[in-house]
């Protein structure tokens, strides 16, 4: 199971630019392994309401169920 992740903040941010190492090295991968499942995981600053954030593209990268719980 490939597991990427981004330790330090880079200059380009992945939730802005298409091309930044994170997002070049998960295309290499989507097209080089059958991955069926990618979880977009975000940490956040203490000042956000919430420790952590789903990446689901406002819900179309979610396919057929349009929700997922929050619990």
């Amino acid at each position: 199971m490939p597991v990427i992740f981004s330790k330090y903040v880079s200059i380009k941010d992945s939730n802005y630019y298409d091309d930044c190492g994170y997002k070049k090295k998960l295309q290499e991968i989507l097209e080089t392994e059958a991955i069926e499942l990618v979880l977009d995981i975000h940490g956040a600053k203490k000042e956000r309401e919430f420790d952590i954030d789903s990446g689901t593209i406002y819900g179309e990268s979610l396919v057929e169920k349009k929700t997922y719980s929050e619990s």
